[in-house]
């Protein structure tokens, strides 16, 4: 029952906010990309036919990878070695 209280007092205070955001001109669209996947146009999906070759790889780097990933690419070449600890950032 407190469950049902709190949840229906939270949706109904979530619904007064979207509206709020919604009517902002600034705030609304950047909310509504959200639901799109991705706000940033920079990271797009290529596909590519055939195989992917090593020589392919940094220019996939830079523009496939997402940011934690770009960043133990570019400490992977930095270092040549990949510590443990790395992986976990």
């Amino acid at each position: 029952a407190r469950f049902k209280i709190h949840m229906n007092k939270n949706l109904a205070k979530l619904a007064r906010i979207r509206r709020a955001i919604k009517k902002d001109r600034r705030v609304g669209p950047l909310v509504a990309a959200l639901s799109q996947g991705s706000v940033n146009s920079s990271y797009k999906s290529t596909s590519y036919k055939g195989r992917v070759t090593l020589d392919m790889i940094p220019a996939l780097a830079q523009r496939s990878f997402p940011l934690c990933m770009q960043h133990m690419y570019e400490k992977l070449m930095e270092n040549s070695h990949m510590r443990y600890s790395g992986r976990q950032t």
